[in-house]
C-alpha cells in the first residue's frame, strides 16, 4: 500500500510527457477539473501548470487514508459496493461517480485524481462506458483494472452492464478478491471469506428472481433504454429498448413508432423507465397505448436509499407486478 502523503501543499512525483504520459503521485486544490490524460508534451505541460495552479490556490489536504489499508478507487457504484463488502475493513474505497450521476458524463475533480493516482488499484468498466475513467486508466498499467476484460466476467457485444445480472456480478466479485488478495497476501484468507458471504448474498438474490419471474404473465421487457439486456436473458425475458444501449441517444421517430406498435400488439401492460432517466419519452409511448408505466433502477450510482441487493429486489417487485408474475 502506499503511505500517506507527507507534508502540505502539491506533489508531482512523476509525470511522463508524450503520448499517453503517465500521473503517478499528485495533490492538488478541488478546483481542478481533469478533462484529458492522453496528450502530447504542451498538453501535458498545460495541465502540469493547471495543478500547480490550483494548489497555489488551495490549502485544502485531501482526506488522509490508512496506510494499513488498500486503497480502492472504483469507477461507479456496483463495482464500490462489491470493493467495499469484500475489502471490509482492510479496504478504503472511493465511488468516483457521486450519488445521482450519470457515470457516462463524469468528470474528474482534481481530488478524484488524487486518490485514484494514489490508489493501490482502480477497478473500471472499459468499452467507453466512461472515458474520462478510461483515460485515466490507460497511464496506470497494471494498477487499473477492466472488469469487462477480466477473465470470468462474461461480456456479450458492446453492452456493458454486467451488474444488472447477478449471476454476472459473481464474476466480478471474484476478479475484486483476487486482485484484493494479491495486493494484501497477508489477509488473503479474509477476502476469500467475505467474497464467498457475497457470492452466497448474490445467489439467493438470483434464485429470488428465478422464482419470480419464471411465472409471469408477460415476457415482454419495455423499457426507456436497453440495459437489463443481460437480465432479460437470464430470467427468460425479451427486452426491447425504446433507446439503444447508449442513453443519452435520443430514439427516433420510427423507433417510436415501432415500440408503440409492439406495445400494442403484444398488450403491453407496462413500459419501464429508469431511475436517472427523464419518464418523457415511456410516458409519451404508455399514453398512446394505454399501457402504464413503472420504474426501474440501473444501478449507474449510488442508490438513493441501501444497497446494491435492496436496490435489485426493489427492481424485482416492480418487474413481478408491471409483468403480472404470480
Amino acid at each position: 500500500m502506499h503511505p500517506p502523503p507527507a507534508g502540505p501543499g502539491f506533489v508531482l512525483r512523476s509525470l511522463r510527457a508524450g503520448p499517453g504520459f503517465v500521473l503517478r503521485s499528485l495533490r492538488a486544490g478541488p478546483g481542478f477539473v481533469l478533462r484529458s490524460l492522453r496528450a502530447g508534451p504542451a498538453t501535458a505541460a498545460f495541465i502540469a501548470l493547471a495543478l500547480l495552479g490550483a494548489a497555489a490556490c488551495s490549502g485544502g489536504e485531501p482526506p488522509a487514508a490508512s496506510s494499513s489499508r488498500v486503497q480502492v478507487a472504483a469507477a461507479f457504484y456496483p463495482l464500490a459496493w462489491v470493493a467495499e463488502r469484500v475489502g471490509g475493513g482492510n479496504a478504503d474505497v472511493i465511488d468516483l461517480t457521486p450519488q445521482g450521476a450519470e457515470p457516462h458524463d463524469v468528470e474528474l475533480t482534481s481530488d478524484q485524481v488524487v486518490a485514484v493516482t494514489q490508489a493501490d488499484v482502480m477497478f473500471y468498466l472499459g468499452g467507453g462506458f466512461q472515458p474520462a475513467v478510461e483515460e485515466l486508466a490507460s497511464g496506470m498499467g497494471e494498477g487499473a483494472v477492466d472488469v469487462l476484460g477480466s477473465e470470468g466476467v462474461e461480456f456479450v457485444g458492446e453492452d456493458p452492464h454486467v451488474w444488472l445480472d447477478p449471476l454476472r456480478m459473481l464474476g466480478i466479485v471474484e476478479v475484486v478478491a483476487g486482485r484484493l488478495a494479491a495486493l494484501d497476501q497477508g489477509r488473503a484468507a479474509a477476502y476469500k471469506t467475505k467474497a464467498a458471504s457475497l457470492t452466497r448474498e448474490l445467489e439467493a438474490l438470483d434464485a429470488d428472481f428465478r422464482a419470480v419471474l419464471g411465472h409471469c404473465e408477460q415476457r415482454e421487457l419495455v423499457t426507456s433504454h436497453e440495459a437489463f439486456g443481460y437480465l432479460a436473458e437470464s430470467y427468460g425475458l425479451v427486452q426491447v429498448g425504446i433507446a439503444g444501449i447508449d442513453s443519452a441517444a435520443e430514439p427516433s421517430p420510427q423507433r417510436l413508432a415501432e415500440v408503440a406498435r409492439f406495445v400494442d400488439e403484444h398488450d403491453v401492460a407496462t413500459v419501464f423507465f429508469e431511475r436517472l432517466l427523464s419518464p418523457r419519452i415511456a410516458q409519451t409511448i404508455a399514453e398512446e397505448t394505454g399501457a402504464a408505466t413503472a420504474v426501474l433502477d440501473p444501478l449507474e450510482s449510488r442508490p438513493q436509499a441501501g444497497d446494491y441487493t435492496a436496490a435489485m429486489r426493489l427492481n424485482l417487485v416492480a418487474l413481478e407486478e408491471g409483468l403480472g408474475c404470480r
